[in-house]
């Protein structure tokens, strides 16, 4: 969803405009859950997000209790930009 279909005029100004320029839909990155190190040229506000609750839950082959499907190592985090975010699916192997 982009942000003109959320806010008829944006609650901020933004120094940023458009979509984000670090990820694209349907993007397909591998972390090893164990050592999660912050891959090249991803984006460190998004990491900072996705880090203190992704990776044990996916480590752990868990996910948070509120999921449909309990057991599958997922959980769905976003990033920190409310005008942009970007939506990460965590899913263990």
């Amino acid at each position: 969803m982009r942000p003109e279909e959320v806010f008829e005029a944006p609650p901020a100004r933004a120094r940023y405009h458009g979509p984000c320029p670090v990820f694209h839909e349907g993007q397909t990155l591998h972390v090893d859950a164990q050592e999660p190190e912050m891959p090249e040229g991803f984006c460190p506000y998004a990491w900072g997000a996705i880090h203190p609750v992704g990776w044990d839950v996916v480590a752990d082959g868990q996910d948070h209790e509120w999921y449909a499907r309990p057991g599958k190592g997922l959980v769905v985090v976003a990033c920190l930009d409310g005008l942009r975010p970007v939506i990460f699916q965590l899913k263990g192997k």
